[in-house]
């Protein structure tokens, strides 16, 4: 009896194996090292032509339907037979609204950005073989770098995707590279299209484009000052902000709210004065308030003044702290 069970078990398991071997799917081969970006990784067959002329796109996996990191197969742009544009739309930095639709295009062009900023003079072909990841056929492999110098980028960020009139994309980025000097911003923006598989790639070279400009938003009136209650309040925010400082959450009987729920800077930096306060004319139920507040960077050093908001709310004759926001 148990032998028979056991015979059956195992034509089971010599069942179960012989079909997971079906179907498995054989490793990638020739993958390169990933970009620091976690970026597609690049391989010699870097190229999958189309028939109907769209840019074809370098596709790290030989699985028929997978793509990129970051891609979105969702989109409703469609590959074009137009040839690269020279033009990058506006050419500018200004930070956008990305559209959902083009948030593949979006991750597609930090992960690319991630690779084209990061370069080193003792091993150009790591950036040429992480740039093929993302380019269309017959473009430069090192897209104009000269070969020299050290740069790395820490820090890539999509600002803005713009559809161009020919089909296009331009996504525009902002990255933190640091090199011989201290580290900066750069802007670039990086030409995209699409194929017939919804695979984005990089159809031209990039350019570096201007950093956005401060936008000009109307600024609320100040509301008049209650100097009074400004006075009576300035030792109880004090110590409200002290414990700010110091401490994980701001719970002080007396100061802050019973159902207030203030977090703090858990000893980040260290409480100097209270600059300023100003509590703001209103009922006799709940009012704001505008504190200046000196803080103490006691790891990198230095001072810094900063500016918050209090609400304030009533308890019977005493005014109790219920948040702390930004002013």
């Amino acid at each position: 009896m148990l032998l028979g069970v056991g015979v059956v078990m195992l034509g089971l398991l010599a069942m179960v194996v012989i079909g997971g071997q079906a179907d498995d799917t054989p490793p990638a081969e020739g993958g390169a090292a990933t970009a620091a970006a976690d970026g597609p990784s690049s391989r010699d067959d870097t190229t999958d032509s189309t028939a109907d002329g769209a840019p074809a796109v370098a596709d790290p996996d030989p699985v028929e339907g997978d793509q990129l990191p970051g891609t979105d197969t969702d989109s409703d742009t469609d590959g074009t037979d137009t040839e690269p544009s020279a033009g990058f739309g506006s050419g500018s930095g200004e930070v956008g609204t990305i559209d959902p639709e083009l948030q593949g295009a979006a991750g597609f062009a930090v992960q690319f950005a991630n690779s084209y900023l990061n370069y080193d003079e003792a091993q150009p072909d790591v950036r040429a073989r992480e740039l093929a990841a993302y380019l269309a056929p017959g473009l430069d492999a090192q897209l104009g770098w000269s070969g020299t110098g050290r740069q790395l980028a820490a820090l890539v960020i999509a600002l803005r995707a713009e559809p161009t009139e020919d089909g296009a994309v331009v996504v525009t980025v902002a990255a933190q590279v640091t090199g011989t000097d201290a580290p900066r911003w750069v802007h670039l923006a990086v030409p995209l299209r699409q194929d017939d598989r919804a695979r984005w790639a990089v159809t031209a070279p990039p350019a570096f484009v201007p950093r956005p400009s401060p936008g000009n938003p109307t600024v609320p009136a100040t509301p008049a000052s209650d100097d009074e209650l400004g006075a009576q309040l300035t030792d109880a925010v004090t110590q409200a902000f002290v414990a700010f400082g110091t401490s994980a959450t701001v719970d002080l009987p007396g100061i802050t709210a019973e159902d207030a729920r203030i977090r703090g800077l858990d000893g980040q930096f260290a409480f100097v004065r209270l600059a300023e306060l100003v509590v703001h004319d209103g009922d006799d139920t709940a009012r704001t308030a505008i504190a200046r507040v000196v803080w103490r960077n006691d790891i990198a050093g230095g001072e810094i003044e900063q500016t918050y908001r209090l609400d304030l709310t009533a308890a019977g004759n005493a005014w109790l702290i219920g948040a702390i926001t930004i002013g």
